[in-house]
């Protein structure tokens, strides 16, 4: 405790107290942004949007049908701008009012899937039984999950109310005692903060037998009707509760069914394992780098003592990713360079900046056009399909990690997707001295640019260019071919270390979704722009079916 943080003036000073401004900066100039944006475009468009709603008796929502959606409703936003016209809101009114349904309903969502499916993942015999009620509910609705059909799921209901009950998103909430209040023998004085532990009612064995059971059958109608009407409290009680909790429980349903419907849950991480984390609100913890290092000092650096010596650390190359024993992690590596003052903390950063974020915007990119792709071309995607089953019956009906790489195909159709759409399609570099090309010195100190979009499309090197032809990464016709005119992971010795890793990442993602789905174009790739950010991505986002295949390989 530091009761001198009490004070505001103290609590500002303090690096908290600064730390906190700076994040509050961040949300708050994007909710602004937000208000701003809205705001012009009423302005541009002299208001004719709010007009048509202004005298328009039946703009309330229709409460018997909850979400049944009757008409186009005035989104909350602007309700806030038209009251802010008779000077009623101010702008700070209308940014606190947006922070709350931009932020309040977004990880307290988030966390209640993740407790919800971890639930059931650990409970199969619960899991089967929703997945049943789903697919019954799906079957009388055409084989599709809907707004109502979603509120006919009694027992999926059940099992996240008592999800939320072991896990509740917000597990404290504050009052302020507006008078005094007794409680039994005690005064609250007015003006008191009280705290309720919402986390600790849920698990009171008072009104709960065996509370650390996940038992979602406590909450049918005749075990709920003699409980305490305070002794749930996920969403908060009285006038000053969630209003949108019908909303949340609508979300959490529309997240999990699905899911339940397309996949058996299998735990990984089992929550008797798991630590939890007071935020504002509950969540599992797993810190990295300060963590990681914490692990280090408190086992006085035994696991790094067993790697350190080990001649059998390096990658086997002949197995390329297969495991032949536990490796030491990239990260563990980097401590180990720290301790002799060869790396600072800000050089791992760096290091580990590198390898978390790197590799995820170019792979989603190319992910995304390898996708578009076989969706246009339907001999390639089913040549391709042909292929994977082949392998999965050769397996057992199962992808391994040995067979995505007896895909020579599917290969094929990857790397030339990254040579029409590199995702790093620019990379530049310094020129250590002076260089000749042909006629021009390049002098030292130069940054150079290479235009990968630009060689990988040059008539030159690729005959036809623009033409989706797997088939040019045939191994006899890649023979000849110049050994820069394919850059997708640049090349030389500062080319990308994770290319190996970022092919077998593309198929792990790429062959499931073959396999399992007919790939439906809605956009086609002659009228997506391209933007030119870091990596090369669509301007806007783009649309595809996903048809699901019933096969006897296929679980979905």
């Amino acid at each position: 405790m530091r009761p001198w943080f009490y004070n505001d003036l103290l609590f500002a000073l303090s690096p908290q107290g600064r730390k906190q401004k700076k994040a509050l900066k961040i949300l708050h100039g994007f909710t602004e942004n937000i208000i701003a944006e809205r705001k012009l475009y009423h302005e541009r468009t002299n208001d004719r949007y709010l007009r048509d709603f202004e005298n328009d008796e039946q703009m309330k929502i229709d409460n018997a049908e909850e979400f049944g959606i009757k008409k186009k409703q005035l989104a909350m936003l602007d309700i806030l701008i038209m009251a802010s016209r008779d000077g009623s809101l101010t702008d700070l009114d209308i940014r606190e009012e947006v922070d709350t349904f931009m932020f309040e309903g977004h990880d307290t969502t988030a966390t209640g899937i993740t407790f919800a499916l971890l639930l059931l993942a650990e409970h199969k015999d619960i899991q089967e039984r929703v997945r049943v009620e789903i697919n019954t509910v799906m079957q009388e609705n055409g084989g599709k999950l809907t707004m109502r059909s979603l509120q006919n799921l009694p027992y999926l209901d059940r099992c996240l109310k008592e999800a939320l009950r072991l896990y509740p998103s917000v597990f404290l909430i504050s009052r302020k005692a507006a008078e005094d209040v007794k409680l039994q023998s005690y005064v609250v004085p007015a003006g008191t903060t009280l705290h309720l532990n919402i986390y600790g009612v849920h698990r009171d064995p008072n009104f709960w037998p065996n509370p650390e059971v996940f038992d979602p059958d406590r909450f049918l109608p005749e075990r709920i009707q003699n409980r305490h009407p305070y002794s749930y409290l996920p969403f908060s009680a009285g006038p000053r509760n969630c209003i949108g909790q019908r909303f949340g429980m609508l979300e959490l349903k529309a997240m999990v069914a699905p899911l339940v419907h397309n996949f058996y849950l299998e735990p990984v991480d089992y929550l008797k394992d798991v630590r939890l984390r007071a935020d504002i609100i509950i969540r599992p913890s797993h810190p990295i780098i300060a963590e990681r290092k914490l692990y280090h000092e408190r086992t006085n650096d035994r696991y790094l003592r067993d790697f350190e010596n080990d001649e059998q650390m390096k990658i086997d190359n002949a197995e390329e990713f297969g495991i032949k024993k536990k490796q030491l992690a990239m990260l563990d590596i980097l401590i180990m360079a720290s301790r002799d003052g060869s790396l600072t903390d800000l050089d791992i950063r760096e290091e580990v900046d590198t390898f978390m974020f790197e590799g995820h915007d170019t792979t989603a990119t190319g992910i995304t056009f390898a996708l578009l792709l076989l969706a246009e071309h339907k001999d390639i995607q089913e040549r391709v399909r042909v292929e994977i089953n082949t392998v999965m019956q050769e397996n057992g009906g199962k992808l391994t990690m040995r067979s995505l790489q007896n895909l020579p195909y599917l290969d094929r159709c990857l790397k030339e997707a990254l040579r029409l759409y590199p995702s790093v399609f620019l990379i530049s570099r310094k020129a250590a001295e002076d260089v000749k090309l042909q006629s021009y010195v390049v002098p030292a100190g130069t940054t150079l640019h290479l235009n990968i979009y630009g060689v990988h499309r040059d008539p030159n090197f690729w005959p036809n260019p623009e033409v989706f032809d797997p088939d040019r990464f045939l191994p006899e016709r890649i023979q000849n071919r110049h050994p820069y005119s394919y850059l997708p992971f640049s090349a030389g010795p500062r080319n990308c270390i994770g290319q190996r890793f970022g092919m077998l990442e593309l198929k792990a993602m790429v062959a499931p979704l073959v396999h399992n789905f007919y790939l439906e174009p809605v956009d086609y790739l002659k009228d997506v722009r391209l933007r030119a950010d870091i990596i090369i991505r669509p301007s806007h986002p783009v649309r595809m079916r996903f048809i699901p295949i019933r096969c006897k390989h296929n679980p979905l």
